[in-house]
């Protein structure tokens, strides 16, 4: 056995020797740069996975935003075809009430979703969120261009997101000659 470690203790000095040897010592000196540049190469990559990563997740989060934003307005559609409905029906008929428990229920899930009916008479016409159906003559006393003065189809917005423009009646004034 002391002959193992003996020959052990022997291999462990050689290599102590070349590793303090001058060829060694340029041969670890012309390692480093490439060693380096592996280095760099690896943490460039790694930020590149990264924000692949989170490029990835914006893109998926919008999708669902919009697919969820389609839906909302399939159900939009479903609630105008409610509300003409009760517009048709007596009050005292026992149908009144089914269609209007329908109709709120459906309000209230669009609420939930964040989806809000917004104000769009009176206002002054804006092209982004009201869809002109009709163009009648001001009042004398109108003071802007153009103003929604009725509303066919109510418009929605989900925050700050529109969802269906308003179909509004607009108002122009007299054009001075």
């Amino acid at each position: 056995m002391s002959s193992h470690k003996k020959k052990n203790s022997n291999s462990i000095q050689e290599i102590e020797e070349m590793a303090t040897q001058p060829e060694t010592e340029s041969l670890a000196g012309a390692a480093r740069p490439e060693a380096e540049s592996w280095r760099d190469l690896a943490l460039r990559l790694q930020a590149e996975r990264l924000t692949y990563r989170r490029r990835q997740q914006q893109y998926t989060e919008e999708r669902i935003t919009e697919e969820q934003n389609r839906l909302l307005r399939e159900f939009l559609e479903v609630a105008d075809n409610l509300e003409e409905a009760l517009s048709h029906i007596e009050r005292d008929d026992p149908l009144y009430r089914g269609v209007q428990i329908t109709y709120d229920s459906l309000c209230n899930l669009l609420h939930r979703e964040g989806v809000e009916p917004f104000s769009a008479v009176g206002q002054p016409f804006d092209p982004q969120y009201h869809a002109a159906v009709a163009l009648v003559p001001a009042p004398p006393t109108q003071e802007e261009e153009l103003v929604v003065i009725a509303e066919e189809q109510r418009g929605y917005q989900r925050g700050e997101q529109l969802l269906r423009p308003a179909r509004v009646i607009v108002a122009q004034r007299e054009q001075a000659a």
